[in-house]
């Protein structure tokens, strides 16, 4: 999986992606939209029952079934773990020399108050 994707640029893997799924889903959903009138249930939502179980599915599987840390993803060589073990290390030493901020500096930061005063109103 790693090295698979790696050819490719990200642009490439998140454009497929999208295509992909609407000449298969936009069938699938056409169908059950016309056919399911299933125990007085409206077709839109057996849309949504049918359509999200393997979502849901996945989701349970996934969290079952990926490891939690990268020392235990057995799909990873041991050279791969050390590669990424050393390039998070690398990162997180280097976003905490670069972001060191106290509260006082994000208070006074003029984009912070720009977000609030766009998200504020949304509050009700």
């Amino acid at each position: 999986m790693i090295r698979v994707s790696s050819d490719l640029s990200g642009f490439s893997r998140g454009t497929t992606g999208n295509p992909t799924a609407s000449v298969i889903g936009a069938p699938v959903s056409g169908m059950i939209l016309d056919h399911t009138h299933w125990i007085g249930v409206s077709s839109w939502r057996w849309l949504l029952i049918l359509e999200g179980i393997p979502a849901v599915l996945a989701g349970i599987l996934t969290y079952f079934f990926l490891p939690d840390r990268r020392d235990e993803a057995k799909f990873l060589i041991p050279e791969e773990k050390d590669w990424l073990s050393a390039v998070l290390r690398r990162e997180k030493d280097e976003k905490q020399a670069r972001h060191q901020i106290t509260i006082g500096q994000v208070l006074a930061h003029g984009r912070v108050w720009h977000l609030i005063a766009i998200y504020f109103p949304l509050l009700r």
